[in-house]
Order: C-alpha cells, then sequence, then structure tokens
C-alpha cells in the first residue's frame, strides 16, 4: 500500500474507505447521480448533445461505482482499483473540463445557482469545477469528498447558510428549453429566428450557435439568442416573446412557483428562524432528511420573506428611520408587528408539523 501514489490512496480511501457503511452511501451516492441525471428530456436521436451528455455522464457513474464494488481493500488490490480508475479517467478526456457534460450542465440549469438542487451541485462541480491540478485521480477525490459532503452533511449550518435563497427541486420538473432536430415535428426548415433573424437549423448540425431551441411554450429561438437571454436574466427566467417561465412553462407572469422578483426584503434563512423559534443547536437536525430539508425551505420561503420584512421594520422602528415613528409615537405600531411575527411563527410551526421523516413528526423539535 505505501507503494501506491498518495492522490490514488486518498481517492480510495475517501471514496470507497474501509468501512461497509461508507461503502453504502457512496454506492447510495452514485444511484442517486445516476438516477437524477434524467432531468434531460431524452429522446432517440444519437446526434442531440442533451442526451448525449446525460449518456456520458451516466457511464462515467458506473464505472466509478464498478471500482467502488471491488471489495477487498488489500494491499494487493489497490493496484487493481488503480488501474481501472485510470482506464475510468483517460476513457474521459473533457472530465473537469469545459466540454459537452458542462454544456449540458450549465444550460439545465439555466446558469443561476438558485435553481440547483444539492444533487445537481455535485453534478456542476464535476463539469464546471476548476482544479489547478493535472492528477485525475486527485480531481475524483475532490469531487467525492464533496459528493459525500452534501448526502452526509446536507443540511448543515455550513453547507447551507451562504445560500439563503436557495430553493428547492422546483417539483423536479425539466428546468431546460428543448433543443429539435429535423426530426421533430415543432422544426420546421429555413425558420428564422425572431431576435437575429437568423435561418436556424436542427441540433447536431453546422454551427452550433444557429441551432433551434424550443422554450417550454413553443416559441424558438436560436441557442445564441437564447445563451443571451439567459445571461441578462437576474431574477426571473421567462420567455422573451410571451414572459412564460422558461422553468415550467406557466403562463401567469409571474410564475407563481418560480418568481424569485425582488421581494421587501431578503429570505430569513431556514436555520436561523429554526434557532430562533428554540430549534437549536444544528446536529443533529432531528426529524429532517436532506429532501425533507429542502422541501420546508420551498414551502416556507414566503413565511420567512415575512419574518424578515417585520425585522426590518422593527429595527427602523428602533432607530427612528421608520416614517411610523412619528406618526404613532406610542407602542401600536410596535405591538402590530410584533403580534404580526408571533403569527407567522405560528404558521411557519403549522407548515414543519407537515413534514414528516420516517413516521416520525418532526414537532417535537421544538419541544425541546
Amino acid at each position: 500500500m505505501s507503494q501506491q501514489m498518495p492522490d490514488e490512496q486518498r481517492f480510495l480511501e475517501a471514496a470507497y474507505g474501509p468501512s461497509t457503511a461508507k461503502e453504502g452511501i457512496c454506492r447510495q451516492i452514485v444511484d442517486h447521480i445516476t438516477l437524477g441525471i434524467n432531468i434531460c428530456r431524452q429522446c432517440d436521436d444519437e446526434k442531440c448533445p442533451w442526451c448525449n451528455a446525460v449518456r456520458e455522464f451516466q457511464k462515467l457513474m458506473l464505472q466509478i461505482k464498478v471500482v467502488l464494488n471491488m471489495r477487498n481493500l488489500e494491499a494487493e488490490m489497490y493496484a487493481e482499483q488503480s488501474n481501472a480508475l485510470l482506464t475510468i479517467v483517460k476513457s474521459q478526456p473533457e472530465f473537469g473540463t469545459p466540454g459537452i457534460i458542462h454544456t449540458y450542465v450549465r444550460d439545465a440549469i439555466l446558469k443561476h445557482d438558485r435553481r440547483l438542487t444539492y444533487g445537481q451541485k455535485c453534478f456542476r462541480l464535476i463539469t464546471e469545477g476548476t482544479f489547478p491540478i493535472d492528477s485525475h485521480f486527485l480531481k475524483i477525490d475532490i469531487v467525492w469528498r464533496n459528493l459525500l459532503t452534501w448526502h452526509e452533511y446536507g443540511t448543515e449550518h455550513q453547507v447551507v447558510r451562504h445560500d439563503p435563497w436557495y430553493p428547492y427541486d422546483i417539483f423536479h420538473r425539466t428546468i431546460h428549453a428543448k433543443f429539435l432536430n429535423e426530426n421533430d415535428e415543432e422544426f420546421v426548415a429555413n425558420t428564422e429566428c425572431l431576435i437575429c433573424t437568423e435561418v436556424m437549423i436542427p441540433s447536431g448540425e453546422g454551427d452550433p450557435n444557429r441551432w433551434c431551441i424550443a422554450c417550454h411554450c413553443g416559441h424558438q429561438l436560436c441557442i445564441k439568442c437564447y445563451d443571451m437571454w439567459l445571461s441578462k436574466a437576474k431574477n426571473v427566467f421567462n420567455c422573451p416573446f410571451c414572459r412564460a417561465c422558461l422553468v415550467c412553462g406557466d403562463s401567469r407572469s409571474p410564475c407563481p412557483y418560480h418568481d424569485l422578483e425582488d421581494t421587501p426584503a431578503e429570505t430569513k434563512p431556514l436555520l436561523d428562524f429554526l434557532n430562533e423559534i428554540k430549534y437549536e443547536g444544528f446536529g443533529p437536525l432531528l426529524g429532517f432528511t436532506v429532501d425533507t430539508f429542502w422541501s420546508l425551505r420551498e414551502a416556507t420561503r414566503d413565511l420567512r420573506i415575512r419574518a424578515a420584512l417585520v425585522e426590518k421594520n422593527l429595527r427602523e422602528l428602533d432607530n427612528g428611520s421608520s416614517p411610523d415613528s412619528e406618526s404613532y409615537p406610542d407602542n401600536s405600531v410596535l405591538d402590530y408587528y410584533e403580534q404580526e411575527y408571533e403569527q407567522v411563527v405560528a404558521e411557519f410551526r403549522e407548515v414543519v408539523k407537515r413534514f414528516r421523516c420516517g413516521g416520525q413528526d418532526v414537532d417535537h423539535a421544538f419541544e425541546r
């Protein structure tokens, strides 16, 4: 074992580990990614860049899984695992560098961190991660360490505190537009992009910037204009023509599910809110799985905005900057805001009661 390269040994120990528990965790992660990657609209076109990216990513995950399933971790087996890993990374020249998988993930998540699930965070790490090293083994090491972190500590304060806006999995809907090829009924030859007026072409042919894309609402434009439109979007992603939601296709504007327009106050982080209402400590988060936690964040987003707004108004009253300070010199406004905050807390607790973990009511956490 001592003769092995340090980075190979580091990966094998970090990703596989001597314990059966860690081995199981790694395999669960691979299974999760292999299934979760199917957020793409799969089609039968072998040239479809979206589907090719999915297939390549699945192939990579399955290859790594084979290596992880090598049960014997004695010294003589490290050489076999090392050779298997070397074969994997040699067959994946785009690993850790911009390429077709990178393009798939980038467009699938609409280039916006607020759209990511924790699983998609893993995809992005692999495809967009910057590795200032040449070792393929160390690249895989970094990826797997992060996958383990998200799996084991996905609800820990240090992992999610930096992103209080992080929404849940947006109901597992497809979150990107569809590339059209010549076999699609929607594709019409010699159709001009409604933005740049250039003639669009089927995906997989000619200049990729002219490939035709169809939004959920049915409007079509070229990939170049689509990317440009997305790059200018800040808080909400909608069709440039009809303003339908690009995430789910809802025709209402703003979309009631995926509206990220500016709010009157920055959303109060879920962990902070839980801690303030006698949910002390962050480990373990009793009654919460990772999926439950993300669901709770999405379900309570409006309530946490209300809580943040009340706190903002209370701060303004306290420092005298609120216009209500002079209009209502007594405590009537203060009493109103305090009652409003109590109402938000009560509603928040009712929402939490609906989220259960293995049949166990998570409301017990508030009784500590």
